[in-house]
């Protein structure tokens, strides 16, 4: 029994992430290509007004993909999550998944700070410089990229419906191996 309830909990959470994806492009709002034709690097973090971190060369990325998912590096840890795009240039998160790789303890407060930033984020900019600019608790903080490849982590990965069919199969692999665990228990 708690086999089903593991099995249709990981169904709703691969149908509710698809979803959100297409919930986001049906809503008509969509980023310009601009900021959706490749990755952008963290080249500073402002969390308060005077207090601004050079985040340069930290491999600490954002990818947007036109289809409401968003994904990248903290510069420890990758994560990803949908988004949606508003009138105005507003532009919100909904929840963010990272993995979860020991990091040094600088990194991991750093990297904290930044996922917490951008599940705040209210709008977005691009500025006369090609820079990338996110604002976030009540304009009070701004996430400023330009676009490229960090200096200090290579990419790894692949496109996103890669890395979903990746995760897909990983999913189904587990699921099969509670089910043999399971028939072996019962044998």
């Amino acid at each position: 029994m708690p086999s089903r309830i593991l099995i249709a909990i990981i169904t709703l959470m691969v149908i509710t992430s698809a979803s959100s994806a297409r919930v986001a492009a049906a809503q008509g709002a969509s980023l310009p290509s601009e900021i959706t034709s490749g990755e952008w690097a963290l080249v500073s973090l402002q969390s308060a007004p005077g207090t601004v971190q050079d985040t340069v060369g930290k491999g600490i990325t954002i990818l947007f993909d036109p289809n409401g998912t968003a994904s990248g590096s903290g510069g420890c840890n990758r994560f990803s999550g949908g988004y949606t795009v508003g009138s105005g240039q507003q532009l919100t998160f909904g929840e963010l998944l990272s993995t979860l790789i020991g990091c040094e303890e600088a990194i991991a407060t750093r990297e904290a700070e930044y996922l917490a930033a951008l599940r705040g984020v209210s709008t977005y900019a691009l500025d006369g410089a090609g820079q990338l600019q996110l604002t976030f608790g009540n304009g009070q903080g701004l996430l400023t990229y330009t676009k490229g490849q960090p200096t200090s982590l290579p990419q790894t990965g692949g496109n996103s419906d890669t890395m979903a069919l990746l995760g897909f199969a990983g999913l189904l692999c587990c699921m099969v191996g509670v089910w043999v665990l399971r028939r072996r228990v019962v044998a």
